[in-house]
């Protein structure tokens, strides 16, 4: 019969053997953070790339915002507004014959003029102004940094209108503007009335104690219908116009298809300002 062995470890065995393990275990630690770690390059490759690219995106908004400041979104007007022909005043029409209006009404000049007005109106869409409000806030062209020299300048045409201040006395554009600096306003709906009020505030805040500049405001109604609905309102109009306004304010049924062309009044959903100087010239 054979005795078992029994194997005793002792303490400081055990102890011992754990020192080696950890003395081993450091040791491979050390081992492996001197030897060359094979993704440490594609690692600096990745970094370096992604670098670049935030470079390339930095330079580019910076591109874009300088680009933003310095060129407009929409190409600056390329010719002078307005008619050639001086308009006559008020008293200078009445003046005039019958004969002498009709024969200018129904000239080969006119006609041609109207006819091909009309094939312009009957190419558009009827809600296509109110598409394009969508596009730059209705705007389709941007004004010239510097003013119109005078040998290029053209007359602003006549517009005939009653006065808001008390809804019956007539009045011209062709009377008002001579002898002063205008700043005019046409506009036919009330997103158009916001719009010529954001861009006519700092003038008036500028100029209104100047007694060679005045504020024109033409509310153009061409539509019979809404032309009556705004002559049931004025009382409603008087209070958000204020009083000192409403003597250069016109409200005008007057059609102006003729003179959008002639003023670049390309969308009636929005505002449209125009300076005019005295207008006395020839």
């Amino acid at each position: 019969m054979i005795r078992g062995v029994k194997i005793r470890w002792s303490g400081h065995s055990k102890l011992s053997t754990l020192s080696t393990f950890r003395t081993l275990s450091t040791s491979t630690t050390h081992l492996q953070s001197q030897l060359p770690n094979p993704n440490a390059e594609k690692e600096a490759k990745k970094e370096a790339y992604r670098h670049d690219l935030d470079e390339q995106v930095r330079r580019q908004e910076e591109a874009a915002s300088k680009a933003q400041d310095s060129q407009p979104t929409l190409a600056y007007l390329p010719r002078a507004l307005g008619v050639v022909d001086k308009p006559l005043s008020s008293a200078s029409a009445t003046e005039q014959s019958w004969t002498q209006r009709s024969r200018s009404y129904f000239s080969e000049t006119k006609l041609e003029e109207r006819r091909r007005l009309l094939l312009k109106e009957s190419r558009n869409a009827y809600y296509t102004d109110l598409k394009l409000i969508q596009q730059h806030g209705g705007k389709t062209w941007m004004a010239p940094p510097s003013l119109i020299q005078q040998q290029r300048a053209l007359f602003f045409p006549d517009i005939k209108g009653t006065l808001l201040r008390d809804g019956k006395s007539t009045r011209h554009t062709s009377d008002l503007l001579p002898g002063k600096i205008s700043l005019v306003a046409i506009m036919s709906t009330r997103i158009a009335q916001e719009h010529a009020k954001s861009w006519s505030e700092p003038f008036l805040k500028a100029f209104a104690n100047t007694p060679a500049f005045q504020y024109l405001q033409i509310n153009s109604q061409s539509n019979p219908l809404k032309s009556w609905l705004v002559t049931l309102s004025l009382n409603n109009l008087r209070r958000m116009v204020p009083t000192q306004l409403q003597d250069t304010y016109l409200v005008s049924s007057q059609s102006l298809e003729t003179e959008r062309e002639y003023l670049a009044f390309d969308n009636q959903y929005a505002a449209y300002v125009y300076l005019v100087d005295q207008q006395e010239g020839d």
